[in-house]
């Protein structure tokens, strides 16, 4: 099933991919959703497309490439309202993911209230550019 879609027959893989999901006993039905819904939004069956996205992010809710599959699959079904939602919240999980991130590999002086805008601020004033030029010179403070 897996292996038709990474070899890219995306239309050999949907069946095997939808009896997977359809075994309560399958144990990563969150990547057999999530492969699925990417195989269908390539054949561009769209609804089939939304449902199973759909389902990869009930089964995994912070799979970000299921939202954005999500999306991309109502974009193609011209659900503009609906993808835009579903984009945002790709978008959200992955901009916590990367302050998450941040938070984990910060020093331990560093106060963990801090901002990515203190955080920014301190680069700018402290960093310098690739040709040396100090970031605050070269683009002007955002603080």
């Amino acid at each position: 099933m897996l292996t038709e879609y990474l070899v890219g027959d995306a239309e050999a893989a949907v069946p095997g991919l939808q009896s997977a999901l359809q075994s309560p006993s399958f144990p990563d039905a969150w990547r057999a959703a999530t492969t699925l819904a990417i195989a269908l939004r390539q054949l561009e069956r769209w609804p089939e497309a939304v449902d199973a996205a759909r389902t990869a992010t009930r089964l995994q809710p912070t799979l970000i490439t299921a939202h954005g599959t999500l999306a991309q699959a109502l974009l193609g079904h011209k659900k503009m309202s609906a993808a835009l939602s579903a984009a945002r919240e790709a978008l959200r999980r992955l901009v916590q993911r990367r302050h998450d991130a941040v938070d984990a590999r910060k020093p331990s002086w560093w106060p963990r209230s801090a901002s990515l805008a203190t955080a920014r601020s301190i680069v700018v004033e402290h960093c310098s550019t690739f040709d040396g030029t100090p970031v605050a010179t070269k683009y002007g403070k955002y603080t």
